[in-house]
């Protein structure tokens, strides 16, 4: 009986300090900021002013649905910002591959950032025009 009461003790005390740890791993992952965004990369922010989690991208991701932003929430339809370190020009997609041309297309120039998504320019693809949309929560592709 002692031996199960030490085991279990132990075991509590383990699982305490996994819980600790865990926290504290994923507020970190949280607390991301424009900084945590280096060059040569395009960096999807799950919250507005650059904040919530991060996703980094290098090149072309044509279906960010199967990605998640540092603190593991989803990166399809949850970007609110956007910074573009990776020195050409990237377009964002309201859908992925192989829909891409059917939605909005986000043009994102070398060095920009946008904080907010809500009110920006893109090309709409059903009309050929360029319109004023809010694009929050609409990133779906990246090229």
């Amino acid at each position: 009986m002692r031996i199960a009461k030490r085991v279990g003790a132990t075991l509590t005390a383990f699982g305490v300090a996994l819980g600790g740890l865990t926290l504290t791993t994923t507020t970190s992952a949280q607390a991301a900021s424009a900084n945590d965004c280096r060059s040569g990369e395009v960096c999807l922010f799950e919250t507005a002013n650059f904040g919530g989690g991060i996703f980094r991208v290098s090149g072309c991701d044509k279906d960010l649905g199967d990605n998640r932003f540092s603190n593991g929430n989803p990166v399809v339809d949850h970007t609110s910002s956007i910074i573009n370190n990776s020195g050409n020009p990237v377009f964002v997609y309201e859908y992925p591959d192989p829909f891409r041309k059917s939605g909005y297309e986000f043009g994102v120039r070398a060095g920009a950032r946008f904080s907010s998504l809500t009110n920006v320019q893109v090309l709409d693809y059903r009309t050929s025009k360029i319109v004023n949309v809010n694009f929050d929560n609409n990133a779906s592709a990246v090229c």
